[in-house]
């Protein structure tokens, strides 16, 4: 919200106008009293005391009741305590006393956004830009309903406009980033999430949204390496390391799978489905003691697949030469539900 405008310049025209038809001393005495009542519901505005505000302007309206300004000002200081029924309620006044007035459709369009109300929204920011083009703040939030909207193309050209100007907000970028990213072009998408990184290079989130992307794209390698930046501002994160684990698995590194996995676990605490994972990779790996005492973990734990957890602890018995232990487990997770198991069942155990 920045369209705050001091009203007093308006009122006062308004109020000599009054006193150059009438030329009364109660205009006169009008005059003083609405100034010093703006005077002070600016004051409270600016310290924070909302409420006082709205009960001064209330004040003005035994004196001036039909200035624009008055329901502007009025709606304003109820957004403030969110309060949004009443502000489009004086925004709406305020319109139809001043249909020029563009400030006033502005903030109708920003409380229409906040109550997801987007066609309203849309509309109001649409007016509001017909008249004051250049105004790249609206730009942005016209371009954020649009993308909501799915109106990507219009989306992109508001919210370039908008970064034409400001080259530092981080989330204008991300917003690019998911605009491009619904229309499939990826190299822009790229481009546009590392601008938002290059303002904000630090950010585990924005590093973690790219590594998901680029591994969305099958590019492991530098996936994994935007999930390590990711790890570097936000260390005690399980899932970012669960990530990792992911795309060090999807380029044939099952012993870093496994110590990421060791990692989750370190700051995830006891999880099964971190066990399970650690067992998977450690299995891929062929160190089968290993994985046989994580998926055992597992299992302690509840694993929700538990017929899967029992044929993978089978599988590891099998491969360390258990033979009863891997028939009596292939026989759990069969009876589980596990279709798989069956082929192993009849070649084992009977």
């Amino acid at each position: 919200m920045n369209r705050i405008r001091n009203s007093k310049e308006y009122i006062l025209k308004n109020v000599i106008l009054v006193v150059i038809v009438f030329g009364t001393f109660s205009s006169l005495n009008a005059q003083t009293t609405v100034t010093r009542l703006f005077e002070e519901a600016d004051l409270l505005v600016k310290d924070g005391r909302y409420k006082k505000a709205i009960t001064k302007y209330d004040s003005v309206l035994n004196f001036q009741a039909t200035n624009p300004k008055l329901f502007y000002n009025r709606a304003l200081a109820y957004i403030y305590i969110q309060k949004y029924g009443p502000a489009i309620v004086d925004l709406n006044k305020c319109i139809s006393l001043d249909s020029t007035f563009y400030d006033a459709y502005f903030n109708r369009a920003y409380v229409h956004q906040l109550l997801k109300n987007t066609s309203f929204a849309l509309a109001d920011y649409n007016v509001y830009l017909n008249a004051n083009p250049n105004d790249h703040e609206a730009h942005f939030a016209r371009g954020k309903i649009l993308l909501q909207e799915n109106d990507t193309k219009q989306a992109i050209i508001d919210i370039s406009y908008y970064t034409s100007v400001i080259k530092t907000n981080e989330d204008a970028y991300l917003a690019l980033f998911f605009a491009h990213k619904q229309l499939g072009d990826s190299k822009e998408a790229l481009n546009m999430i590392d601008s938002a990184i290059d303002n904000k290079p630090l950010s585990s989130k924005l590093n973690k949204i790219k590594a998901d992307y680029l591994f969305d794209l099958n590019r492991f390698e530098e996936a994994s390496n935007s999930y390590d930046k990711a790890i570097a501002s936000h260390r005690s994160n399980a899932s970012l390391y669960v990530s990792k684990a992911e795309a060090k698995y999807k380029l044939g590194l099952f012993n870093d799978a496994a110590e990421s996995m060791d990692k989750a676990l370190q700051y995830g605490g006891e999880n099964a489905t971190y066990y399970y994972d650690k067992a998977f990779y450690l299995l891929q790996g062929k160190r089968y003691l290993e994985s046989k005492v994580a998926i055992q973990k597992s299992i302690e734990l509840n694993y929700e697949d538990s017929a899967t957890a029992y044929f993978i602890l089978a599988v590891n018995f099998n491969n360390l030469g258990y033979a009863e232990d891997a028939c009596l487990n292939f026989k759990k997770a069969y009876e589980l539900g596990n279709k798989e198991a069956k082929e192993y069942v009849a070649k084992l155990c009977d």
